[in-house]
C-alpha cells in the first residue's frame, strides 16, 4: 500500500494552516475595509470578500483612508515614544579560510596562521587517569 498514516496526518495538518491561513487574511480584509468605511461579512467566502473590498476601494476617491477616532489618536505624534538608541555591538570578524587537509571554514583569527588539531592531554606523572 502506498497510503501511509504520515501522508493522512500531512493532509489533515495541511487543511489545519489552510484554515488558519484564512481566518488571518479574511481578519486583514476586514481591518483595511474598515479604514475605508466599509464592513465585511466575514461568513462569505474570501474570495467574495475580496471582491466587495476591491469593488469598494475602486469607487472611492483618491482622498485618505477614513479612519475612526481611536486609530487617530494613535495617529498623534504625541502618544508615540522613541525608544533610546544604544550603540550597536560589533561582530567579530570571521574571515573564510582553508586547510591543509581541504577544510573551509570560517571563525574569528582566520587570517592568522593556526590549527585545530585536539590539544595534547598528558596524562599525570602520579599514574592517574587525567578524567579522575
Amino acid at each position: 500500500m502506498y497510503v501511509t498514516e504520515a501522508m493522512i496526518n500531512s493532509m489533515e495538518e495541511m487543511q489545519r494552516n489552510a484554515g488558519d491561513m484564512e481566518k488571518h487574511i479574511k481578519a486583514m480584509m476586514e481591518t483595511e475595509a474598515r479604514m475605508h468605511g466599509l464592513e465585511l461579512d466575514s461568513r462569505n467566502n474570501a474570495r467574495d470578500m475580496w471582491g466587495q473590498l476591491s469593488a469598494h476601494m475602486a469607487n472611492m476617491p483618491a482622498d485618505e483612508p477614513v479612519m475612526d477616532e481611536d486609530e487617530e489618536a494613535l495617529d498623534d505624534e504625541a502618544h508615540w515614544e522613541q525608544p533610546e538608541m544604544t550603540p550597536m555591538e560589533e561582530a567579530p570578524i570571521e574571515v573564510e579560510h582553508t586547510h591543509a587537509d581541504g577544510t573551509t571554514h570560517a571563525h574569528e583569527g582566520g587570517d592568522v596562521e593556526h590549527t585545530h588539531d585536539e590539544p595534547v592531554i598528558e596524562p599525570p606523572s602520579d599514574g592517574t587517569t587525567p578524567h579522575g
